[in-house]
């Protein structure tokens, strides 16, 4: 999540006032590495991708397979209608 402030901080026309607010944010914060378990996640989602020729395999989409192996690790919906996430196997989705 602290990729996604920093991605809007360089598209922000107001990036110095973005900058030091998430300079403030980040110096109280703990960045944790991901679970065993999402990492498991991932390797297999990215294989299966791969073995598969699924378009969420594409280097592009490397923020969107974390998102999908968070999910598939907690054994959680994910709530998007993202056309990216279809067909990914055991991904359970919500629809919004």
């Amino acid at each position: 999540m602290i990729a996604s402030a920093w991605l809007g901080r360089a598209v922000s026309d107001r990036r110095a006032r973005r900058t030091a607010a998430l300079e403030r944010l980040v110096a109280h914060t703990q960045v944790s590495p991901p679970l065993p378990e999402v990492i498991a996640a991932y390797v297999e989602l990215r294989t299966w991708c791969v073995r598969n020729g699924h378009g969420l395999g594409a280097k592009d989409h490397e923020a969107d397979r974390w998102v999908a192996a968070t999910a598939l690790a907690g054994d959680l919906p994910l709530a998007t209608d993202d056309g990216i996430f279809d067909h990914v196997e055991g991904l359970k989705r919500l629809r919004p």
